[in-house]
């Protein structure tokens, strides 16, 4: 993953200095309910995390109140099996595979291939045990919250004075799948200001457990070898192709 999407994701708690204005938090003391909630946001990563193959479709919504360049609402699309990764977030697209990686620019019309492939994300970005997150997100003044409405249960963790991340929301099915990723995150320029905070939120329509689109995972739909030379692939006739 790359982009609004990863960033969504891959939510890092980082220890910072807080801007002057910003009050230090108090450590937070939570409930058996709470630290369960907690317990719950890993088992759906981790689970994820050791699924070798699965695909999930939805939408991706941006606001940035300081960087309108930055809004965005497109559709995503992400598809894993085994090593091989197909992710694709508006009119970008991109493949790794073992030995090589690809990526589409639609608005662009290039096509950048590269050896190796990047490191994958996707899997579980909470990669600390329970008690360390816990006393990070004490350490940090999180409030921790869990509702459950209509089959989907969501975790919730907000502090509204955090100099970066003000919010974490994860909501999830009976299944443990993920079905929302929402963020809310600071504009250092203004750390109080609520109307400032930048949101990105993930949106999950479908699930495929257990199968990825073969399609999506043949690199011959962006670039063939010829004799000579990689040509881009069928429908992408005129694309430059940029070796990187």
């Amino acid at each position: 993953m790359s982009g609004a999407l990863a960033s969504a994701w891959a939510f890092r708690h980082e220890v910072l200095v807080e801007p002057a204005k910003v009050a230090m938090p108090e450590m937070m003391v939570y409930s058996r309910d709470q630290q369960e909630a907690v317990d719950n946001l890993l088992e759906v990563f981790d689970q994820l995390s050791k699924q070798p193959t699965y695909a999930f479709s939805g939408q991706v919504n941006v606001v940035d109140p300081s960087d309108s360049t930055a809004n965005m609402s497109v559709p995503f699309r992400y598809a894993k099996h085994g090593d091989s990764v197909y992710y694709q977030l508006g009119e970008s697209r991109m493949l790794t595979l073992p030995g090589i990686s690809v990526s589409v620019d639609d608005g662009v019309r290039k096509i950048f291939v590269a050896g190796g492939a990047p490191r994958q994300s996707g899997g579980n970005p909470f990669t600390m045990p329970k008690d360390t997150l816990l006393r990070l997100f004490s350490m940090e003044g999180y409030e921790v919250s869990s509702i459950i409405k209509n089959g989907i249960t969501t975790v919730k963790l907000a502090r509204e004075n955090h100099a970066t991340c003000k919010e974490y929301r994860l909501a999830y099915d009976t299944q443990m799948r993920i079905r929302e990723i929402y963020t809310r995150f600071t504009d250092f320029s203004d750390p109080l200001n609520k109307e400032k905070d930048k949101i990105t939120q993930v949106t999950v329509f479908a699930w495929e457990e257990g199968h990825a689109p073969s399609a999506l995972l043949n690199s011959e739909r962006f670039v063939r070898q010829s004799e000579q030379e990689l040509l881009p692939g069928a429908g992408l006739e005129g694309y430059e192709i940029v070796i990187q």
